[in-house]
């Protein structure tokens, strides 16, 4: 693994679901972090941040820490200091209990330049998603799976450039309490296009309230129970919508 440090030209490198930590020694993934650039979003990117925060790249502009189960709270303390971060990854970190709560949330609002946020299957909730509020770059947004709401969906309408959201709920793992009512908030967002409610509470009787969105371009009903009939419906109340179902 000694050799990786000598890849200069190396602008993404997948190691999603590792224990990477303590595999490799800390010298040669400080001198990687100094040279490489990564600008490739949403390539699956993966870099070690168990480093001391002097040793960080300041430049690292995507990280996908997906699956890695020794990302916690206490781990966003050092991806703070990333501030050129523009695509970040933390879907399924840490180990159920373990996994990031609104404490490490709150620790990411130095990251002004974030564009893309996954924080599926973490424990964020209603109560503590206010800190995305400060995160005004952001245009994709995905809390599938965790414990989001219709109150924290209302948070959510403060993103003034947020075009991309997803709130999935999937039987036999969970996810968001969220149903129709929650897209009043909505209502006006001047750059939303694309969200993805698969799985939530939704149905025919609550086509009326998509009437708060009409300037979607896509919107993702799959595994909900709004019909085909609805589904058509709903293709003509949003004209220029892609409807899926």
């Amino acid at each position: 693994m000694a050799a990786l440090a000598s890849l200069s030209r190396l602008k993404a490198l997948g190691l999603s679901g590792t224990r990477i930590e303590g595999q490799l020694s800390r010298k040669i993934w400080a001198r990687a972090f100094r040279t490489w650039r990564v600008s490739t979003w949403p390539t699956p990117t993966l870099l070690v941040i168990q480093l001391p925060a002097g040793q960080l790249s300041p430049k690292l502009k995507a990280l996908n820490l997906e699956n890695c189960p020794l990302i916690v709270d206490a781990s966003t303390v050092h991806l703070a200091r990333l501030t050129s971060l523009q695509g970040l990854v933390l879907r399924k970190t840490g180990f159920e209990k373990q996994s990031i709560t609104g404490a490490g949330l709150a620790r990411l609002t130095p990251l002004s330049q974030l564009q893309h946020l996954n924080l599926s299957a973490t424990r964020v909730n209603d109560t503590t998603i206010a800190p995305l509020t400060k995160l005004t770059n952001l245009r994709s947004l995905d809390l599938g799976l965790t414990g989001l709401g219709n109150a924290g969906m209302a948070q959510l309408a403060k993103l003034p450039r947020l075009e991309s959201l997803t709130v999935i709920y999937q039987v036999g793992f969970g996810g968001t309490n969220v149903t129709a009512d929650g897209l009043h908030p909505l209502a006006g967002h001047k750059t939303l296009a694309n969200p993805d409610l698969t799985g939530t509470k939704i149905g025919d009787a609550d086509l009326p309230k998509f009437k708060a969105v009409a300037g979607l371009k896509q919107l993702t009903i799959s595994g909900t129970a709004v019909t085909a009939a609805g589904a058509k419906q709903l293709a003509t109340q949003l004209p220029g919508c892609r409807i899926i179902r």
